[in-house]
This record gives structure tokens, sequence and C-alpha cells, in this order.
């Protein structure tokens, strides 16, 4: 009597179903920022589904792939702005803290800035940091014996009509633009920090610089794809919701293409798009899908799309 095959034992052999398996299988050891760009892009692309590429026995593949409707895939890496620069310019800074300073009476709260090509390096600030606690105590002194609480607390350049205060200047000399007196338990301490960047307080040709800063990295993985039969490569760049470290967070964010369009131009150095989101996630993504404005550029320039799980992309 001949063995019936159950529907099951059927489902097994056939390819396509096992492939969709192994893909459920493989998603499991990408990260959430991986599966989250897979979801985003399938959805605006109207991808058939997406694969993963960067399996742990595996090297040198990028992330993903989207399989289009006629079955040409898209190759993806992903990656992260984790603005190392400037990460790096804060913990050289960070290092120092507190600054003991017994001669004063407050805490005092310190915003030291250095122009962004110094980022590079943290060991450029260690000079100025050396000054900075060397010179600063006295500096404060003189600004509590004297009342300039107000003078110092935003630390401006000096006009024709209203020339600063030359402790002002001193201060400006130090790259301080901030100093705040704060009357807490640990007076006699000074703390210095970069400035934190206002919530609007943004452009959105940091978007650009933000696509721009991660290409030479990862093009050779997606130009090896094109290579072995992709048909376009693309790069998607998470940019963190933390402000005071990443200065192009914000406008990731908030930059809807419509009243405040990005200008800037990227080199694609041979990859076909590259796109900047903000990793922040809603409180219910289930419900309401990616929130945040996702920013692509490509030959013909930047788009940027907004989704929501519902909603068709635009």
């Amino acid at each position: 009597m001949a063995r019936r095959t159950s529907i099951s034992e059927a489902l097994l052999k056939d390819p396509a179903f096992r492939a969709k398996i192994d893909d459920i299988l493989n998603k499991e050891h990408l990260d959430d920022h991986e599966q989250r760009a897979g979801e985003l892009l399938e959805a605006i692309l109207k991808a058939e589904r997406w694969v993963p590429r960067d399996l742990p026995d595996v090297d040198g593949m990028h992330d993903l792939d989207l399989v289009m409707a006629d079955d040409s895939r898209i190759a993806v890496e992903v990656t992260t702005h984790t603005a190392g620069n400037r990460a790096a310019f804060m913990t050289e800074l960070e290092r120092h803290n507190p600054i003991a300073a017994g001669s004063l009476t407050h805490h005092w709260q310190i915003d030291v800035d250095v122009p962004a090509n110094q980022w590079r390096d943290s060991k450029s600030v260690q000079p100025l940091v050396g000054r900075i606690r060397n010179e600063l105590e006295s500096i404060l002194r003189l600004v509590e014996q004297d009342d300039l609480f107000e003078e110092v607390r935003v630390v401006r350049p000096g006009t024709r009509r209203r020339p600063a205060h030359p402790l002002s200047e001193r201060l400006r000399e130090l790259k301080i633009v901030a100093a705040s007196a704060l009357d807490i338990g640990n007076s006699g301490e000074i703390w210095i920090q970069p400035p934190h960047t206002g919530a609007f307080s943004f452009h959105p040709n940091q978007i650009a610089q933000i696509a721009s800063e991660h290409i030479g990295a990862k093009k050779d993985k997606l130009l090896r794809a094109k290579e072995n039969g992709a048909a376009e490569a693309h790069l998607l760049v998470w940019s963190p919701v933390v402000v005071s470290r990443s200065p192009g967070a914000a406008a990731a964010i908030w930059t809807t293409g419509d009243d405040d369009p990005i200008t800037a131009e990227v080199d694609l150095q041979g990859l076909d798009a590259v796109w900047v989101t903000s990793s922040g996630t809603a409180a219910h993504a289930e419900i309401h899908g990616h929130c945040a404005p996702v920013h692509r550029y490509d030959k013909t320039g930047w788009q940027t799309y907004t989704l929501a799980w519902e909603a068709t992309p635009r």
C-alpha cells in the first residue's frame, strides 16, 4: 500500500517554503537595528521580502537583501551613526571631572566647545583641558566675588556698543561658551562638558553629513554584492536620538523635506542609495509604525518618506 504524504512533509520538500523557514530562523541572529531596517525598507520599496545575509558563520557579507517582485535583489548594509569623534571628545572632557576648586562657593557647570575638525582626535583637546584646570578656578573666583554670574552664563563676544567683560574674554580663550553656577551640595567643584544642541537647533544638511561619513567604510561589502548579482546596493544609517552626541540627530528627526529641504550632495562612491533616519522608537511602534522621516539620497537627489504601518509611504 502506497504511503500517503502528509501536507507538512510536502511543504518541507517545497524549496520556496523551506526558504521562508530559513529566513525566519536566520533573522533570529540579527540585531534589532538590522531587523527594523529590513522591515522599514521592505515597506517603503514594496519588496516581496527581506533576507538576512550576514549570518554567524559567513564573513564579509552585507547585512540583508531585499527581494523584489521581479526576483532582483537590493543589497543593504546597516550601520549606526554613533558620532564617535564627538563621543571621543566628550570622553576626554569627562575624564577630568570633577575638577576640585576649594576656593569657590558654588558648583559650576562649564560648556566647552571646539571646532568639529578637532573631534577627530580627542588628544587635540588635552592641552586645552590642561589650561582649563590651571586657569579656570581663579577666573570663576573673580566671577563670584564681583557677582558676574549673568555675564558668564552665556559667553558671547563683545560688540562696539557693549564690549565683553575681560573675564568673558578669558573664558572665550579657553573655548568656554557657557558657565552656570549652582547652589548644590558639592560646591567647590567644576564639571566640564560639551554644550547641548537645542532640540530645534539644526540644519537639514547635517543629514547629508551623516550619510557621507559612513559610505567609505561600508562601500566594499556592497560593491562586492553588486559584483555577485545584486541589482542595487543601499546603505541605511540609523541616527541615535542623543542630540549632544550626534549633531545631526535633531535634523534626522525634524526635517520633513517640505519647508526644510536637504540641499547638500553626497558622493555615493558607486552605491545606488544611502538612507538616514532616526533610530528612536515610538511608544506604540506596532500600531504607528516608524514615525520619524526617512531620508534617501540617490542619483536623482534627496527624497524624504513618511511611513505608518497603515499608510502608503510618500
